[in-house]
Order: C-alpha cells, then structure tokens, then sequence
C-alpha cells in the first residue's frame, strides 16, 4: 500500500504506466468521518492508536486511519487459513504492526521480514542516519489453521565454492569433510537448500531497464511477490491484492497456478494488467468463451449478505441494515444526547453513578454493549461521565455499572427514570427519521 513517503509517483513516460500519478502524501483531513465514527463505536484501541499518531503528525495520523479501514476488511474477507503480507517502510512500520496487533490479535503475529532493497540509500532530509537498505514486510495469520509452507533458497555460490572444496574426481562431484572428522565427507549433490529467513537479501530492488519493468515507479520485482504466496497458498487458492498497481502480484499468482483478485483507483493499471495477463497465456479478452479473460468492475460490489428477518448476517457477525438513523455521526449523536440530558443550570447527572457534572466531562457510551448485540444508534445511547465510561468498558450493561456504584433502591429508580427518558426520545427520534419525516431539533 501508499508507505506515506511524503513524495509524488508518476509513470515513466513512453511506457504503460505513462500518466499514472499517486500522491502519497497524508493530512488530517484524509480522515472521514464514517471512519472515525466506525473505530469510536467499534474499535476504541485503533482510535487511541490515532491520537498516538497525532502526536507524531496530522499526516501519520490521516494515513492510519486510511489504512485502519483497509485492515479491517482484509481481515473480514480472509478464510481461516489465509495471511496478511503488508509492505511497508520504517516511516509508519511501527504504527502499521500495533494496528495490526489490534485487528489481527497480537498472537497472530508470525513474522517481520527485512527485504534488503537497498545498497544504500542516504536520506538528505537525515543527513544524521545510517542510509537505509531495508523495507519492512509483515505478515499475519488469520488463525492457528493458517498455510505457511517454509520456503527454501538454493545454496549461496560463494558459500558452495569455499566450502565444497574437494573433488576426488570420481563422478560423485564436490565435497566437503565434516568437522575435523577428515573420513566423513558430505556431496554437494546431498546437501538441501537453505531455508528462507526473515532476512531477505537474495531479491534485487527493480530497476527502469529491467525486462520486467512496466515504468511503474512502486512495481516490485516478480520473485517477491513469488516467494510469499508460495509460502503461504496452494495452487487454485485466491491471492487479492488491494492496491495492485501495475499487477505484479496478480502475473505472480498467474504463474504459480493461482486465481486472483486486484483492486486500484488507477485506470490505467487495468491496461497494464491486461497486456502483461495476454503476454503470459496469449489470449486475454472480456469475452466469456475464453479460458483466460480479465474482468472489470469499475462499481465495487456491495458485501455479501444473507438477509434473516429484519437483520442481516455476514461474515463478520449480525449487522442492522443500514437506514436514515445508522447515518447519525458520533458527534450529531453527541449534541442531541447533550441537549436532551442537561439540566436547567447547564449541568448533567450521569445515569451511571448521579455525579453531576459540565457536558465537557462526558463521554457518548453504549447502553447495551456490542457484545451483547448493542447497536450504534442513538437509541443505544447514554452521556456518562468520564469515570463511568471507563468503568462500563466494552461488556458491561448499565445494572452492571450500577451495582459496581452502589447505585440501588430510589437512587436505581432515578437512574433508570433518567436512561427511560431519553431513549424514549432516541426512539421516536429514530422512528422518525428512518419514516423520512422533517427531523426537529438540532439535526
């Protein structure tokens, strides 16, 4: 995906990629809001992992969140016994691994590879750094039932010539002796190839003169691509990826007897794909007759649904179809809470533990959790103070928290009298709304 490298790509002119032009540069405001309101209700860690990122900078932070949203639904569309590789650089690796930890789960974690890409290469912008040579590659498994075939490399030759030193030419080739056992010989015709570690030093960066080169300036070179879905798919299996530029992955997948899925806001990456798909199998069309055709979609398809009664139940669990009232932002939700729950002198009384308190001390939390099926619309929701929100944490119902409080007898009644007062309003609000009737108030 984008690295956030801060720089402008543009494809070499007089080649296919002549007129691509990605920006990957990131603000703030790369942020929408649909998908802040999605970490705020459904992954809190990764909206934490945001402020720590703004720390660093609007742009970290923006670029996080574009990439929080893609993670989330590779995961979803991963079978169990599929792998995440993300490639990437220093500059967010980091950032990209704890984002990873949280939707992945830590646990899942396999490997950090370093892919020397690099002779080296010396940042002016750092003139205070050893020059960089490697690239980061992470990897995830969806689950233990994950397939990871090791992959092995053939024998250095430099290693095979200083330590193969002998022949006794008697057709059985070189050898070597082993330890300072001068009768026990080892044949290099015996000898296994060497298993691939995390440090890969054996795949040269692309260059523009390269045979394989398309002028794409992010394209990777074929026998990386190669070596991680050997590891980790079977033949048939299907390889996506979701920012495949000029395809060297899908070519990849082709090869090695794959099927394969690419996605690009890129029009010319289709062109591109399509002749170096032709150059392989000979004959790429859109025509169905043909054995190997490129399919286009320019409109993404809509998830995969299965409708059961009023809900609908995808991979990921059971979601409420999506109407007028889903629509409300957290922030929308935020100020009508604030209007219905403040009192004459400014103040609001948590319905979690009676504190009262300004509208700045409180927090838009869930009455229901999610993990008890709790949705995200402003029925589902109460303002707690700030204590409460924390304490209610992500499983808790409100008699729960109450009973945590000590809040019981007239006290509960109360508080339950204020929670039945304003879902009262949410509901009607939401009725409302989803009837397509002129909403009042403040939205």
């Amino acid at each position: 995906p984008p690295f956030n490298s801060k720089r402008i790509y543009q494809g070499m002119p007089g080649t296919g990629a002549a007129g691509h032009r990605f920006r990957d540069t990131w603000s703030w405001n790369d942020a929408k809001e649909e998908w802040l309101d999605q970490f705020a209700n459904d992954w809190p860690v990764i909206a934490d992992l945001l402020k720590v990122a703004r720390r660093h900078s609007d742009g970290m932070a923006g670029y996080l969140a574009f990439m929080a949203v893609r993670a989330i639904e590779m995961h979803r569309v991963l079978r169990p016994e599929g792998s995440l590789y993300l490639h990437c650089d220093p500059t967010a690796s980091s950032y990209l691994r704890n984002l990873l930890d949280v939707v992945f789960g830590a646990r899942l974690f396999r490997n950090e590879i370093s892919w020397k890409r690099y002779r080296g290469r010396r940042s002016p912008k750092q003139p205070k750094a050893f020059p960089k040579v490697v690239d980061v590659i992470l990897l995830y498994a969806k689950s233990d039932s994950s397939h990871f075939d090791l992959p092995f490399a053939e024998l250095d030759e430099a290693y095979v010539q200083r330590t193969y030193r002998h022949d006794d030419n008697d057709g059985k080739g070189p050898y070597r002796y082993g330890g300072r056992i001068r009768d026990r010989k080892y044949y290099l015709s015996n000898s296994r190839d060497t298993p691939v570690t995390t440090w890969w030093d054996d795949i040269n960066e692309l260059n523009g003169t390269a045979a394989e080169s398309t002028g794409w300036q992010t394209q990777k070179p074929l026998a990386l691509l190669e070596r991680i879905i050997i590891a980790s798919s079977n033949e048939g299996d299907i390889v996506f990826d979701p920012f495949c530029g000029c395809g060297t992955a899908l070519v990849a997948a082709e090869q090695l007897g794959r099927q394969w899925v690419g996605a690009d806001d890129d029009a010319n990456a289709v062109d591109v794909i399509r002749e170096r798909i032709a150059n392989l199998t000979g004959a790429v069309t859109d025509a169905p007759q043909m054995q190997h055709r490129v399919s286009v979609i320019t409109q993404p398809p809509e998830r995969t649904a299965t409708e059961t009664g009023t809900v609908y139940k995808d991979p990921t669990g059971y979601i409420v179809p999506k109407m007028p009232s889903d629509k409300m932002t957290n922030e929308q939700i935020r100020q009508q809470l604030v209007q219905w729950q403040k009192e004459q002198d400014g103040l609001i009384t948590c319905p979690g533990c009676a504190e009262r308190l300004k509208p700045r001390h409180f927090h838009c939390d869930h009455i229901n959790p999610k993990s008890a099926g709790g949705t995200n619309r402003i029925d589902n929701r109460i303002m707690l103070c700030g204590a409460c929100n924390g304490d209610k944490s992500n499983d808790k119902a409100m008699p729960a928290l109450w009973s945590e409080h000590g809040v019981r007898g007239k006290e509960r009644q109360r508080m339950r009298g204020l929670l039945a007062e304003t879902q009262s309003k949410a509901r009607a609000l939401v009725q409302q709304m989803d009837a397509g009737a002129p909403v009042q108030g403040t939205l």
